[in-house]
């Protein structure tokens, strides 16, 4: 007797059949099991530490899988000392970490199980050895890196210290002016009067040009505006040129040149025996007006450019000087496009023959990229009624009303000395990062108006290959032996140098 299935007991049987097919496939799918090779360090910081340094833990480390290196490209200030630092890493929770230290000045060499509490000394070398589950074995290199230098420290190398361009015989006068993209220096010498010009005061690169003054000229009224130069002969008379070579008489008598506004010289004139203030060329309508008060009728410093964004027509200002009376003073004077000032009196000690120019300073922030940036305008040099030479450089970030003096890290070094009737210039020099070494590339000159333009720093990851960083150009000046210095000084903020962080 043959014993018969209903057709659903047929297909029940055929799907047990079939669903241990598939979990005998799976049994032996879970037979396979994968140990973990992972050895990634996926963060990493050092522990908070105020002894040590402020927001200590907030430095960023940037951390190269491919090479194995973490570090901090935002170097730490100068000082700051990394013998005992503790760190804190995430890695792959199967994997281990031992802290590999060598020929570290505190620590003997050592390795040690990894804990967020064992201070280590990053003066040596330093890996974190990560090995994983497999046992596969990874060291990475960690770079705690200082800064050498002191960061807001104002610096002038002595290397690069040049002499005044085609000096002959002895020197007895020398002014230098930016005309355009260019700077003129003027020179008397006991073998004649020399004047040179370059775009690129970093290079040392003078072109000497063949002057036809036609005239005895005054090179201490030596002056110039966007587009043109001029000067006072010796006799007061007004005359200009387009390239240096050859002069033409203005046909008007002054005092002293005030300086240059865009395409107009300011000047101090003289009617019938009194003071007047004068342009030229003048505007349409414009006439000589009597000189103020108080006004200097010569050992004003340089005209500077404030920075204001609201108005069409640039301003100016100038400090310190002498009156008509001889009176020595330490007033701030202002021009606007169409008449001058007295915008604060005593900014600056009674004093003369004081340079100034715009650049740059910094405050606060413990790691070096979180230091606040200010616009500064630095005053060097000059000198008093007494004949004493300022020796303070007295620094304004409030456009010139306002003066301090500079911190130790902003004074000028002994080597260069006292001295006044010097000029300043900022001009922007490339500068690259090929391997280890950090070379000067030609400089970009920054007009009078301009601000300076630096990359930001940032907390991202890597540090830029080249970028522009501007230095200050020192020029002449006065001993106080009365001697002209033969001597072209460049200076820079420190942390200007340093690689910014992109």
């Amino acid at each position: 007797m043959k014993r018969k299935f209903p057709l659903y007991l047929l297909l029940g049987m055929m799907i047990s059949a079939l669903a241990m097919s598939c979990n005998e496939d799976s049994d032996d799918a879970y037979e396979e099991y994968v140990i973990s090779n992972s050895t990634a360090i996926t963060a990493f910081n050092l522990n908070s530490d105020d002894s040590v340094l402020a927001n200590l833990d907030s430095v960023h480390f940037t951390i190269d899988i491919s090479k194995r290196i973490i570090y901090n490209a935002d170097s730490l200030p100068r000082g700051t000392k990394i013998t005992g630092l503790t760190i804190n890493a995430s890695f792959p929770t199967t994997a281990t970490c031992k802290i590999v230290q060598e020929a570290g000045t505190v620590r003997p060499d050592s390795i040690y199980d990894y804990t967020t509490t064992d201070s280590i000394d990053f003066t040596g070398n330093v890996k974190l050895r990560i090995t994983a589950a497999d046992g596969t074995e990874v060291d990475y290199q960690v770079k705690v890196n200082v800064h050498q230098l002191e960061s807001d420290s104002l610096y002038w190398n002595q290397m690069a210290r040049r002499d005044l361009p085609n000096v002959s015989g002895t020197l007895n006068a020398q002014r230098t002016v930016q005309c355009g993209d260019k700077l003129y220096t003027l020179l008397n010498c006991s073998d004649g009067y020399i004047l040179s010009t370059t775009d690129n005061p970093a290079t040392g690169d003078w072109q000497q040009i063949d002057a036809q003054f036609g005239m005895v000229p005054n090179v201490n009224t030596f002056a110039a505006t966007n587009d043109a130069l001029f000067i006072l002969d010796e006799n007061g008379a007004l005359y200009t040129s387009a390239d240096g070579s050859a002069w033409s008489s203005c046909g008007i008598i002054w005092h002293n040149i005030i300086g240059g506004y865009t395409d107009r010289v300011l000047g101090v004139g003289t009617d019938n025996g009194a003071y007047t203030l004068d342009e030229y060329p003048r505007l349409d309508g414009y006439t000589p007006t009597t000189l103020p008060d108080k006004f200097p009728v010569s050992g004003n410093s340089q005209l500077s450019v404030y920075d204001n964004t609201w108005n069409k027509q640039p301003q100016m200002f100038t400090v310190g000087g002498i009156d008509k009376d001889g009176r020595f003073h330490g007033d701030c004077w202002g021009y606007d496009g169409k008449k001058w000032a007295l915008l604060r009196t005593d900014v600056l000690p009674p004093m003369a023959d004081v340079a100034v120019v715009k650049y740059v300073s910094y405050e606060g922030g413990s790691i070096i990229s979180d230091a606040t940036e200010h616009r500064t305008w630095f005053a060097m040099g000059g000198r008093t009624s007494k004949g004493d030479i300022n020796d303070v450089v007295y620094i304004s970030r409030h456009q010139g009303l306002y003066w301090n003096p500079g911190d130790d890290l902003l004074q000028l070094p002994d080597y260069i000395g006292n001295f006044y009737g010097a000029q300043a210039f900022c001009f922007s020099s490339t500068l690259t990062r090929s391997a280890s070494l950090w070379t000067a590339m030609p400089s970009k000159q920054l007009p009078v108006w301009a601000s300076i333009v630096k990359p930001v720093a940032t907390r991202a990851a890597q540090i830029t290959n080249e970028w522009d960083c501007p230095y200050l150009y020192l020029f002449g000046g006065i001993n106080s032996n009365g001697t002209v210095n033969n001597s072209i000084w460049r200076g820079v903020i420190n942390r200007l140098t340093f690689a910014p962080i992109l």
